[in-house]
């Protein structure tokens, strides 16, 4: 399920996250599910302080973001997709607290 937020990142905060992509350290994204064989991807390297930064800028942005704080709280409850947004919320609380 996917949930569309207009403007959740602001024109600076956009800004900012390009740039620190482009500061960015970039791995094989199987390392986050290597269980997939179809994954062909590459993710930003969680331990890059420019990962690290465009992760707190993205969590801000949950965090303010009434929406996205609703979507989540509605679909908690579900067993299956409950359990995958209780792991991600884990992740950026996480990242967050870098």
């Amino acid at each position: 399920m996917f949930l569309l937020i207009e403007d959740l990142l602001s024109a600076a905060e956009v800004a900012a996250v390009t740039k620190l992509a482009q500061q960015a350290r970039f791995v094989d994204g199987r390392t986050t599910n290597p269980h997939n064989v179809t994954k062909v991807n590459v993710v930003a390297d969680a331990s890059s302080a420019a990962a690290q930064q465009a992760s707190q800028i993205a969590f801000t942005a949950l965090q303010r973001s009434e929406q996205a704080l609703n979507f989540a709280r509605s679909t908690l409850g579900d067993s299956h997709r409950g359990g995958m947004i209780r792991q991600s919320l884990k992740q950026m609380f996480a990242a967050g607290r870098r």
